[in-house]
């Protein structure tokens, strides 16, 4: 059933059954009254092009404002709103910069409202192209001969025969082959370690600095090799230590005295009976306790804002900066708090807006 001009906001209702076949086509701009429809009514507006099918067996839309629009054209298939209206269509409006359009026909690129003449064209810096017969490559539309092609830099290569290392296009004798620098070399065979080429005598070769090393006997820490005297053994810094019984805190290797232990800056401490907030040890007296910078606070009576440990009057709480406010009720914008008038405002800069209505560009 098409139906010209129409936009429905559902506000809060219940609805049982709209029946197939409703001419809403002689609803338009009124009110419609069902005996079947529940605590308000469907207010059908003017606004744009839309075929509707059925709607049936909607169920409780808990105070929801559900705005229906959809392409030119386009028929909402037969569904429940349980499922949260999910095939419903919004206003097919996008933000390009400080201006609007429309994504179905137009296109944003750099900047610039572009008109597409595809659902296959993208951008390419501000210009636009068909990704099925093109590639953009450094900004670049080039002609996409295959679907094996890759951009290097504002070039392309086909990537089963050659290989783009640091901007060359270099030809690869196998799959095995990868970039050190800009040479390639045979990662079977060799191992790049700071853009130098160096054999690897067994697959247990790993890099240190500029240097190999086989990481089952050794350990790099801090560019220097070391034996490691077991599988336990860590670094910390450019030393080693045995994580069993070692614990590393900034830099200095202190004694584990329990598995409880964490680091404070270069102190432990037990996280069972304190917390560390800052650098500072303090001792937590419940659970509860978190860290406001380096205060602690009880969390469920308290909210942290911005370093300040204000009162929390309510679980709506919610911080604005370095101010708490009621979420309920207000709004934060930019570090205002302002009056929210309905759960459809948002905040567009440091104002607010109503969502159901206007778009924030």
């Amino acid at each position: 059933m098409r139906i010209q001009h129409i936009i429905c906001i559902l506000i809060g209702c219940a609805i049982s059954n709209i029946a197939t076949g409703t001419d809403l086509r002689e609803r338009t701009g009124k009110t419609v009254k069902r005996d079947n429809v529940v605590s308000t009514n469907v207010t059908i507006h003017t606004v744009s092009s839309i075929s509707i099918g059925n709607i049936l067996k909607g169920t409780f839309l808990e105070s929801r404002h559900i705005i229906v629009a959809a392409d030119q054209g386009h028929t909402i298939p037969e569904d429940t709103f349980a499922e949260r209206l999910e095939k419903v269509v919004v206003l097919p409006i996008r933000c390009c910069g400080s201006k609007t359009y429309d994504y179905r026909k137009y296109i944003c690129c750099g900047g610039n409202v572009l008109r597409k003449s595809s659902s296959y064209y993208r951008c390419c810096g501000s210009k636009t192209y068909d990704y099925r017969k093109y590639i953009c490559c450094g900004g670049n539309v080039l002609r996409n001969s295959s679907s094996y092609y890759r951009c290097c830099g504002s070039k392309t290569y086909d990537y089963r025969t050659y290989i783009c290392c640091g901007g060359n296009i270099l030809r690869k004798s196998s799959s095995y082959y990868r970039c050190c620098g800009s040479r390639t070399y045979d990662s079977r065979r060799y191992i790049c370690c700071n853009s130098y080429v160096l054999r690897k005598s067994s697959s247990y070769y790993r890099c240190c600095g500029s240097k190999t090393y086989d990481y089952r006997k050794y350990i790099c820490c801090g560019g220097n090799i070391s034996r490691k005297s077991s599988s336990y053994y860590r670094c910390c810094g450019s030393k080693t230590y045995d994580y069993r019984k070692y614990i590393c805190c900034g830099g200095n290797i202190l004694r584990n005295s329990s598995s409880y232990y964490r680091c404070c800056g270069s102190k432990t401490y037990d996280y069972r009976t304190y917390i560390c907030c800052g650098g500072n040890i303090s001792r937590k007296s419940s659970s509860y306790y978190r860290c406001c910078g380096s205060k602690t606070y009880d969390y469920r009576t308290y909210i942290c804002c911005g370093g300040n440990v204000l009162r929390n009057s309510s679980s709506n709480y919610r911080c604005c900066g370095s101010r708490a406010y009621d979420s309920k009720k207000n709004i934060c914008c930019g570090g205002n708090i302002l009056r929210n008038s309905s759960s459809s405002y948002r905040c567009c800069g440091l104002k607010t807006y109503d969502s159901r209505n206007y778009t924030c560009c």
